[in-house]
């Protein structure tokens, strides 16, 4: 019995400590953290090298960005790559993207939470690529299973 309420004391104590660390990134735009939502969704979808999905966020990231302020460039590659035919152009399209979207995600957008700026020097045909996450160890999204801890955080934007 005494190692029964043990074991339920450890598992409500690791629950909260797990929920107190989870990073929540908003930014002071409404409109932007339902945009970040469905990049982050497209960006798992190319880490776990699922092309259908990465089609479908895409387009909801692109419809999500329709109201944000400087988001063209992005707005119109992310219809680019729900438009794309396979994971390999995606992926390509994915790299332009996040070079537009650094532009939005700067330090003076955002409101709470940490954003890591990681980058894969062997991504894009070895030019190297970047891309953003609320996580901290490295999932790569142009590589997914075959390489999925190739990269570094480059950057921390709080």
């Amino acid at each position: 019995m005494r190692i029964i309420k043990i074991t339920i004391a450890f598992l409500i104590l690791s629950v909260s400590v797990y929920a107190q660390t989870e990073n929540v990134v908003t930014f002071n735009d409404a409109k932007m953290n339902v945009a970040w939502q469905h990049y982050s969704k497209m960006k798992n979808a190319l880490i776990e090298s699922k092309q259908s999905e990465t089609h479908t966020a895409a387009l909801s990231f692109e419809k999500s960005l329709k109201d944000v302020k400087d988001a063209t460039e992005v707005m119109t590659l992310a219809g680019k790559m729900g438009a794309a035919s396979t994971l390999q152009e995606q992926r390509k399209l994915f790299a332009e993207l996040n070079n537009a979207l650094s532009k939005l995600i700067s330090k003076g957008n955002l409101s709470s939470g940490t954003i890591y700026k990681d980058y894969c020097p062997m991504a894009n045909d070895n030019e190297g690529a970047f891309w953003y996450s609320a996580d901290k160890p490295i999932s790569n999204p142009y590589f997914g299973d075959m390489m999925l801890r190739c990269g570094a955080v480059k950057e921390t934007i709080q």
